[in-house]
């Protein structure tokens, strides 16, 4: 299954948009009662205090983690000491996604950009290919005997096998055929024309300037913009690369002679700001919210109170869940990226499906449904275009994370998401 951009680009999309206090208020400190990790992995530190005119001077600390914050703490420095913590674990994940994540995501995407429009190019000349093009099978020659009592006498797996190659023996041979979508003379199933390299000739004269003139209507692509060439379309050969020094490699799963890109386009210039400018814009809202996050700790350890209001604690309430979610959807961009920048593609299917299925642990349920409707999508496509998919996954997951940074958390107003 050949993944692409837009698949790439709906694993980013259906990353979930984390709702307010209002739908999804956390359980995450319960200040009547030490208690340990609750569902959403924070601790609960010793009895709550009035922040009424109390100072935090004295809660001078840090923990890099939720669970180092001791369980017998002074009683004022308790919801200070996890808003500190959460906001380092929210700093640390942006600054991951600003120095690792944005610029891995911004590459990966172009290249996923280009697999999609030479996807869309080859859809194009595989649709209409006898009305341009003369093509060159490279078929698969197997033993007669062998192949008929596999296949029966009369399948077309067995149309150009010879009895010389029994036993076992294997060679491939250039065989004049129609071009697709006419597979009249194959010999294979249909489950397997894809897999068949094949050498295309594009005719020459008015045949050739009409098949540009169409393609640029059809696809929006301009003939300016390509050079003839190989296209590996069947990138899920298991290792099996172009200049990998395997002759194999070019047995299965290319195209010669058809154009492709000659590089990155405003199209794909579009295409990947579109998506990286999405996730890019929602993050920075992130970043709003750990500033806030930050001068209030501020304030605090300088000598400030809470007011006439026990702020800290409604702000240690509301902030909880955003935060998780943003470290954790960062933490899934990185894991998706991984599997992206992999030379092969393999198991993407399989890799992102465990991905996606353990993210669908952590989220609010109207998320967790648009995630299976992508899964459904990958067991259901036969070809996968990952620009799309990743398309799907990052607008899945972006409103949601914009309304649980709709925060208003400043000291002495109400809290909760505005």
């Amino acid at each position: 299954m050949k993944p692409s951009f837009y698949s790439f680009l709906a694993v980013v999309t259906a990353l979930p948009a984390y709702g307010g206090a209002a739908r999804y208020r956390p359980r995450v400190l319960d200040w009547e009662s030490t208690v340990g990790h609750d569902d959403h992995g924070l601790e609960a530190r010793g009895p709550m205090p009035s922040t009424n005119s109390m100072t935090y001077a004295t809660c001078t600390s840090h923990h890099s983690k939720l669970e180092d914050i001791p369980a017998n703490v002074p009683a004022p420095c308790g919801p200070l000491y996890t808003l500190d913590t959460l906001a380092s674990l929210l700093n640390h994940s942006l600054h991951t996604f600003e120095t690792h994540v944005s610029p891995r995501l911004r590459a990966v995407a172009t290249r996923l950009a280009q697999d999609h429009t030479n996807a869309a190019i080859r859809a194009f000349y595989t649709a209409h290919g006898p009305d341009y093009f003369t093509c060159v099978v490279l078929e698969a020659e197997t033993c007669c005997g062998t192949c008929q009592r596999q296949f029966g006498a009369a399948a077309p797996d067995c149309r150009y096998c010879d009895a010389a190659l029994c036993p076992g023996g294997l060679r491939y041979a250039n065989v004049s055929e129609p071009c697709p979508p006419d597979y009249s003379l194959r010999g294979n199933h249909a489950g397997n024309y894809d897999w068949d390299t094949v050498y295309w000739t594009l005719s020459a004269g008015e045949k050739a300037d009409a098949f540009y003139a169409d393609l640029e209507r059809a696809t929006g692509v301009r003939r300016g913009e390509t050079v003839v060439g190989a296209l590996d379309h069947r990138p899920d050969k298991g290792g099996c690369r172009a200049g990998g020094g395997n002759e194999d490699c070019y047995t299965r799963g290319w195209d010669f002679g058809v154009p492709v890109l000659k590089g990155v386009g405003k199209r794909e210039e579009e295409m990947v700001g579109d998506v990286v400018g999405r996730v890019e814009g929602v993050v920075s809202r992130a970043r709003g919210m750990s500033a806030t996050m930050t001068d209030s700790l501020s304030d605090l350890r300088a000598g400030g109170d809470g007011g006439e209001k026990d702020w800290l604690g409604e702000m240690v309430d509301a902030v909880s869940l955003p935060v998780k979610m943003v470290v954790r959807i960062i933490e899934f961009l990185e894991e998706v990226i991984q599997v992206l920048e992999q030379a092969d593609h393999v198991d993407f299917e399989e890799a992102i499906r465990k991905l996606v299925t353990a993210l669908m642990l952590q989220i609010p349920p109207h998320i967790k449904e648009e995630l299976e409707t992508i899964i459904a999508q990958i067991d259901k496509e036969e070809w996968l275009d990952i620009f799309d998919i990743i398309n799907q996954i990052v607008t899945a997951i972006l409103p949601a994370l914009e309304e649980g940074l709709s925060l208003d958390t400043t000291p002495g107003s109400d809290g909760g998401f505005v």
